[in-house]
């Protein structure tokens, strides 16, 4: 894997290529979206001989040491941010009218809107969220709505008799299914008989592999954000949505969201994170998992714009699946030792919190949040 990484980011600066094909995971830039962009790579250069396969993670280089669990996942294999690809790093306007370019997208099967235009190039889908995209004869779709993107990478592996998995290769799929599905715990409402049944498969090949123990030192370090600022925690794992009239900038935040709230100067964080994304509004999507292995979430909704808060919120209490039950910031306790601050929260007047079904992800989050976006703005 690391000479795989190290020829290709070689071949990428000497720009010596007329052709090449890039596996692209998805803006959030997860452990998910980025193993899997990493592997499959991996996986179709081993499979085709001659061919120069790019993966391709989409956020800036500066950003990947937001992306803590990943950054850990990676080191363990001795994979650095040096070996990595990031989207500052490619130059797909250029290359468009110099090279032949195929691009295949994992984790996510539509372009986000600045890449609109480059969906002739699209080739392959791999991804476990709802089917945006139209059908086409030149893209073949594999989309199944399983735990984890990385479970179809490792089902398309498997399936393959001239690529015999790695244990490197191995055990990047394993810990990313288990930290998608929390540790195939049912209560997460993630887990799949697929996502099961392809743990089965690795642990064959390395039976001396732990769940547990796996599970439990990513989450840890996906956890572990106290060298991060505010900005840097809402840019960790952050979506956006935008059409012509609105943005929103959705953020996922591995804490409570009271703990989130306690943050000193929490506040004034917020308003310039909106101002820097030129965002209309923040959806912050937290989510604790308890030393039962239990997830536990909640909903918020801020904006300097009450009315919009009021309009969304209204919106995702519409979502009966959603289950939302009001949460007063400074009257619900949080895990941690937080729940002692001071904190007034009294310029977040307009924020409103919830608390959500634990089996509500993101990936069932965001298609009515784009619903929303539809019904309101784009009639």
């Amino acid at each position: 894997m690391e000479e795989f990484l190290h020829n290709s980011k070689q071949i990428l600066e000497s720009n010596d290529f007329t052709a090449v094909h890039i596996i692209l995971g998805n803006e959030a830039c997860d452990l998910d979206s980025a193993v899997s962009a990493v592997v499959y790579a991996f996986f179709l250069n081993k499979i085709h001989d001659g061919e120069f396969f790019l993966p391709v993670l989409d956020v800036p280089s500066s950003d990947f040491q937001l992306k803590t669990e990943t950054v850990f996942a990676f080191g363990e294999h001795g994979i650095t941010r040096e070996l990595l690809t990031f989207c500052n790093q490619v130059k797909l306007a250029e290359w468009t009218t110099e090279k032949d370019v195929k691009i295949t997208l994992v984790d996510h099967n539509v372009l986000k809107e600045s890449y609109k235009g480059y969906e002739p190039l699209v080739v392959e889908v791999i991804d476990h969220h709802v089917l945006e995209r139209e059908p086409s004869d030149s893209c073949e779709v594999t989309v199944e709505m399983v735990g984890s993107c990385t479970t179809l990478i490792a089902e398309k592996i498997f399936a393959n008799t001239e690529f015999e998995m790695t244990d490197e290769v191995a055990e990047l799929l394993y810990g990313t299914i288990l930290v998608d599905t929390v540790c195939l715990a049912e209560s997460s409402g993630r887990v799949t008989p697929k996502d099961s049944a392809m743990i089965d498969k690795i642990e064959a090949k390395l039976p001396q592999r732990d769940r547990k123990t796996t599970f439990n030192a990513i989450i840890a370090a996906k956890n572990d954000i106290s060298a991060l600022s505010t900005n840097d925690l809402l840019r960790k794992d952050l979506k956006i949505l935008k059409t012509d009239e609105l943005t929103i900038a959705f953020c996922s935040l591995p804490c409570h969201i009271n703990d989130f709230l306690a943050r000193e100067n929490v506040d004034a964080d917020l308003m310039t994170f909106e101002e820097k994304q030129e965002a209309s509004a923040v959806i912050l999507m937290c989510l604790i998992v308890d030393e039962k292995e239990e997830a536990q979430r909640q909903i918020a909704v801020h904006s300097r714009d009450a009315p919009l808060v009021q309009k969304i919120v209204t919106f995702l209490c519409l979502q009966t699946e959603f289950a939302l039950s009001s949460l007063a910031p400074h009257s619900a306790p949080p895990l941690a030792p937080s729940s002692s601050s001071s904190h007034t929260y009294s310029s977040l007047s307009s924020l409103q919190t919830f608390l959500t079904c634990p089996k509500i992800s993101r990936k069932k989050v965001l298609p009515s949040v784009k619903k929303f976006f539809r019904e309101q703005y784009c009639q």
